[in-house]
């Protein structure tokens, strides 16, 4: 599963990478969000990890470097091994997004990551980043990312994601179901 995983961040980022340099970049990023995330697994014996720990572990890279801060809440989750993953690689997309186009590329604007549960006992998680310009015109990406958030995401869980702009805001929002959430110790 995680070759699998792997060799598919690969060719994706192989694919829309316009040079060498682009592309070791990008990968290597990506790959060492996955490892941040594995060692939180591997610390938590393999079972689960607070999902607050994975946000700080995720977000921290980006948020040193751009002196932003994010507005984190939600009550204590514990993720198991595959929402670990899912929520991990894609805090590093819109992380890496944000960085590039949104707010903490220098921007106003603020960004929240909030969660709760859901009525069935899963998890429903969301980013928020407002204050930020998109241009209608432009045509939806189709990179690794934007693939993270709308198919491999759910796909990962068998839950929901859905991605919706505005002229100010992205908002993206999961649904995890609660098989793939761990005991809170």
């Amino acid at each position: 599963n995680m070759l699998s995983l792997v060799t598919a961040m690969q060719r994706q980022t192989a694919s829309s990478a316009a040079s060498l340099a682009e592309f070791n970049k990008s990968f290597g990023d990506r790959i060492q969000a996955l490892a941040r995330s594995t060692d939180l697994l591997v610390d938590g014996g393999w079972s689960s990890v607070d999902l607050a720990q994975l946000v700080r572990a995720q977000l921290d890279p980006f948020l040193h470097l751009q002196g932003k801060g994010v507005d984190v809440a939600g009550p204590t989750v514990a993720l198991g091994p595959q929402a670990l993953q899912l929520i991990g690689m894609a805090l590093h997309e819109l992380a890496t997004n944000s960085t590039k186009y949104g707010v903490m590329s220098g921007g106003g604007g603020d960004i929240r990551c909030h969660w709760s549960h859901t009525e069935q006992g899963g998890l429903r998680f969301q980013w928020v980043e407002t204050g930020i310009t998109f241009d209608p015109s432009a045509k939806k990406a189709s990179g690794f990312g934007s693939k993270v958030l709308s198919v491999l995401a759910p796909a990962m869980v068998d839950g929901s994601a859905d991605t919706v702009t505005s002229e100010d805001a992205l908002t993206w929002t999961v649904t995890i179901p609660a098989a793939h959430l761990g005991k809170v110790t």
